[in-house]
């Protein structure tokens, strides 16, 4: 049987048989559920454990389950819940006013254990998927802005070097100006070598490129890296031992 021991399912129904008979389908196929008789439970319950999926009644006295929808969007740490209602067959017309509160699905009673497990388990998988494009999302503006912050610093002494060498700061034919050129010419290749590894990076993220992994001496790759960083850290009084 599939591991869903990590998947919280909170049911939220008046009917004490619902809620019975859903509980028992779900624990069946190995979901973790949790039980709530009105809407204020329902809210109580969360919490206590936020679940990964709310099955939610639309009739219930005192606050209906596009009350209970609408009041779960609301809070930060809930917004991102699938909601899927259980509604009566006479009441599919309504779920346009559900789908504005923030539920994805429907599932109309009585129904099919088959077509509950099915319609959870596709909106737990959507969960999942979009919990991880946006975790890719943010892993990916990080190390932009970290490369951002990398090729910046090379390029700034690039631009420095090559105003100082504009305004004739120095002779073309002294042996400082010779040095300074080799410097220029390091910091250069450094901002390109780095350019090239992103685009290289990029390239990798498509499953098609085969990787050729071969053996690499680290003291180079290291003593590169310390070099590409010695003039920014030596500005900001940063010494680094290698």
């Amino acid at each position: 049987m599939e591991e869903l021991n990590d998947k919280y399912i909170l049911i939220i129904d008046d009917n004490p048989m619902n809620l019975l008979l859903t509980e028992k389908i779900l624990e069946n196929k190995g979901y973790l559920t949790a039980t709530a008789e009105n809407g204020i439970a329902g809210i109580e319950c969360m919490e206590n454990k936020t679940p990964s999926l709310i099955l939610l009644d639309v009739m219930m006295p005192e606050m209906d389950g596009f009350e209970v929808c609408r009041r779960i969007k609301i809070v930060d740490k809930w917004i991102d819940i699938p909601i899927i209602f259980l509604t009566a067959n006479n009441q599919t017309e309504d779920l346009v006013e559900g789908f504005d509160a923030g539920g994805v699905d429907y599932i109309t009673k009585p129904f099919k254990s088959e077509e509950l497990l099915v319609r959870v388990k596709t909106h737990l998988e959507l969960s999942d998927s979009r919990k991880k494009i946006l975790e890719m999302n943010r892993s990916r503006d990080k190390l932009y802005s970290i490369i951002a912050h990398d090729i910046r610093s090379p390029l700034s002494g690039i631009l420095q070097t090559i105003d100082a060498i504009d305004q004739g700061y120095f002779d073309p034919c002294s042996e400082d100006f010779k040095d300074l050129i080799h410097h220029l010419r390091i910091r250069t290749k450094d901002t390109s070598t780095l350019l090239s590894s992103l685009l290289q990076w990029t390239r990798l993220q498509d499953e098609k490129v085969l990787l050729q992994p071969v053996q690499t001496d680290l003291y180079i790759v290291l003593n590169s890296c310390v070099q590409l960083l010695e003039a920014n850290a030596n500005n900001k009084n940063i010494t680094i031992y290698f």
